[in-house]
């Protein structure tokens, strides 16, 4: 599944002074709204958390679909940072995140279609699991070949994955 970029669209809003709502629901059904006022983010609300606290999640969310509501005010405010630090927070965190991420979003994409190529269209959601379980290129390798029932096949995709990296 692709993932929007968070931190590019909140850029775009803000460098273009929007006034609006952004909602962004990621795979799990969570919704985060955001909404700003002449560019400013001026409340952040996600499940049951508003505010900094819901700026953590947006910054753990992957969010899969988004829509901006042109316009759309929220009744309530919130004491945030600046659009500028919450991008800058958003970014470092993202920033972390690829540093642990055991493959380039590039490679993943491929590894990904390899196993959906090998397994059926179930394969996209045992493959989403299995990224974030496993805690290493091997073990994601291994666990995801054991879906594989032909032996020259699940070999094919073994070799055709380490060939990505």
């Amino acid at each position: 599944m692709k993932t929007i970029d968070t931190i590019k669209l909140i850029t775009e809003k803000h460098t273009s002074d929007a006034t609006g709502a952004l909602f962004l629901l990621d795979d799990k059904q969570r919704l985060v709204q955001i909404y700003f006022t002449q560019g400013e983010i001026s409340f952040i609300k996600s499940r049951s958390m508003s505010g900094r606290d819901a700026v953590s999640e947006l910054a753990s969310m992957k969010p899969i679909k988004f829509q901006f509501h042109d316009g759309a005010e929220s009744r309530f405010k919130s004491e945030l940072p600046s659009t500028t630090n919450i991008i800058d927070i958003l970014s470092e965190v993202k920033s972390e995140i690829n540093q642990k991420q055991l493959l380039p979003d590039h490679v993943e994409d491929k590894a990904r279609e390899l196993f959906v190529d090998y397994v059926g269209p179930i394969a996209d959601v045992i493959f989403e699991e299995q990224i974030e379980k496993s805690h290493s290129l091997d073990s994601l390798i291994s666990t995801l070949s054991s879906y594989i029932d032909n032996d020259g096949d699940k070999r094919a995709f073994i070799d055709a994955v380490r060939s990505l990296t």
